[in-house]
């Protein structure tokens, strides 16, 4: 099984944006493991450089972040538009 969820919360920097980026392209997640990632990634876009901000996005959209879902208080509009945001600051 994967045990990534487990240690979600403790990651910090780029740490959940890279695991989101290679568990969405790998497509070796469950949804829990996911949606606990796209819960975080508000934690940690002030320390994503513009590529790995674009990569997060695309990730996104490959596990099908829904702008009008909520991700435990975040909705996925917000997450994007703070994501394309942080890309063109």
């Amino acid at each position: 099984g994967n045990e990534v969820f487990k240690l979600i919360f403790s990651m910090k920097y780029s740490y959940p944006a890279k695991a989101l980026k290679v568990l969405a392209f790998l497509d070796a997640a469950d949804k829990r493991t996911l949606r606990l990632l796209v819960r975080n990634q508000a934690r940690c876009i002030r320390s994503l450089d513009p590529f790995l901000t674009a990569d997060t996005i695309m990730a996104c959209v490959a596990v099908k972040v829904e702008p009008g879902e909520l991700y435990h208080r975040l909705k996925g509009a917000k997450l994007y538009h703070m994501l394309t945001s942080h890309l063109v600051d």
